[in-house]
């Protein structure tokens, strides 16, 4: 398993999510620790790896115990780079800008999924997936009340 983790992010973001134990969602939400700690046990970090669960999931609480945010006043503002050890080996990865930054945009595929992924955390994912189909085509809706009575629960 993982046993050391050495992240290094921009000093902005450092400062910012250096809680490594968050208590609330609120927290967990802003707390880099928590995020790479829930992207290694879950292989994902989508809204479902801030809640309540995920802040208390054991192995992700184990996993915030081995990681170190470190500051690197070299890195872009929407860079990182995190050496893993596991197994005896070591690990280094290096992302020069985040998904969703101006070099680096999401796909129409990521905001997809990315929407799919939050909207059925709240609706069934029938109304979820009409709910995409038609805000990809919102310049043929009569009217967007027609996609905010579709978006309540």
């Amino acid at each position: 398993g993982v046993t050391l983790v050495r992240s290094r992010f921009p000093p902005s973001a450092a400062e910012l999510g250096s809680r490594r134990h968050p208590a609330t969602v609120l927290e967990a939400k802003v707390s880099l620790g928590h995020w790479v700690a829930a992207a290694l046990a879950r292989g994902q970090a989508t809204l479902a790896e801030a809640g309540l669960p995920a802040v208390h999931d054991p192995e992700i609480v184990r996993l915030r115990d081995v990681i170190q945010l470190e500051s690197d006043g070299a890195l872009a503002p929407d860079a990182a780079c995190m050496t893993i050890e596991a197994d005896g080996e070591q690990q280094t990865v290096r992302i020069d800008h985040c998904k969703g930054s101006i070099e680096n945009p999401m796909s129409d595929d990521d905001l997809s999924r990315k929407f799919a992924g939050q909207a059925t955390m709240q609706l069934p994912a029938q109304r979820a997936s009409e709910l995409l189909a038609r805000a990809w085509n919102v310049d043929r809706e009569r009217s967007v009340g027609d996609l905010v009575q579709l978006a309540r629960r």
